[in-house]
């Protein structure tokens, strides 16, 4: 990583990495990352909690691009460039119009010692479900709920179609491109750096290892099962149900009360939180969330029910 920074900010976040352990993200923008300095990163425009979301530039072609970097850990170096490579192969070959673009994927040691993985993917200008929901204060009109949703359900049909599994959906991974020509809109599905092939049983999560979001992932993905569709179908209903009623489907204090609420089904009827719901989309959406996955419905059965009973004509 080459550092093109004052000397105090090219040595400060070395320092910091030592006495803290962490990665003082907040001093990356301005600086050029990966191979040869390809990518100056400009800001952050996301964050988790193992890495960060920048906005960057391609020195290559002088695009744009949104550029996630999370820390590996170089005691399983292995590991975290099998993932890599395994999530390239992934975002390779699938091209949807409601999914985001991937156009690289790599690592790089930073300050020295420190593994960082990069997936470099198409900029999305617009904002995601969650900033959506925070600007609404939750009042969202159901026609524009299923316009959104339809078209989530076009991208999960598709890459299951393709054998392939998000497990990470959720209200921040899934955004709205707003076109700056034309103002028109389009859902899009980001961030597969978790997503697995359906057939793929390559001890990349160990045994009992949970991969996910609390109060979105499936019973058995919480409880490190092996997961097909049907987990994502889970998490579906979980931003559905928070488009609706502007509400969580499930709550806690910590990410442990969340999921022991996902196991046990704890969660508020949408007709106790909004009214005018139709009946038949709450018989949907509890479907979906169904601890059982054998009794959620097929993704075709979610996509026929929200286009005949929200849509207007």
């Amino acid at each position: 990583m080459n550092m093109r920074l004052p000397l105090i900010d090219r040595f400060w976040p070395s320092v910091v990495y030592r006495l803290t352990g962490r990665i003082p993200w907040d001093r990356l923008p301005g600086a050029d990352f990966g191979p040869d300095g390809r990518f100056r990163i400009v800001s952050v425009i996301g964050s988790g909690g193992s890495g960060r979301v920048f906005r960057a530039v391609d020195s290559h072609d002088n695009t744009t691009i949104a550029l996630k970097m999370v820390r590996g850990d170089a005691r399983r170096g292995t590991l975290n460039q099998n993932r890599v490579c395994r999530e390239a192969n992934i975002f390779g070959r699938l091209s949807h119009e409601n999914i985001a673009v991937a156009r690289s994927m790599g690592w790089d040691v930073v300050l020295g010692r420190i593994l960082v993985i990069y997936t470099e993917s198409e900029f999305i200008p617009g904002y995601d479900l969650e900033q959506l929901l925070r600007s609404s204060r939750g009042s969202l009109d159901l026609s524009l709920v299923a316009r959104i949703a339809l078209q989530v359900c076009c991208a999960l049909e598709y890459v299951h179609a393709e054998g392939v599994i998000h497990r990470d959906l959720k209200p921040t991974n899934i955004m709205i491109r707003v076109d700056p020509n034309d103002g028109s809109q389009v859902v899009k599905i980001i961030d597969f750096g978790i997503a697995r092939h359906l057939e793929q049983h390559s001890g990349l999560t160990r045994p009992g290892e949970w991969v996910g979001s609390p109060g979105y992932s499936a019973p058995e993905q919480l409880r490190g099962e092996s997961i097909d569709e049907r987990a994502d179908v889970f998490s579906f209903g979980a931003v559905l149900y928070e488009l609706i009623t502007g509400r969580h489907a499930f709550d806690g204090s910590s990410a442990r009360e969340i999921n022991r609420a996902v196991r046990a089904s704890r969660m508020r009827p949408i007709r106790d939180v909004r009214a005018g719901v139709p009946p038949q989309v709450e018989q949907l959406v509890e479907k979906m969330l169904d601890p059982d996955r054998e009794k959620r419905p097929s993704l075709e059965e979610v996509r026929s029910c929200l286009q005949t009973s929200l849509l207007r004509p």
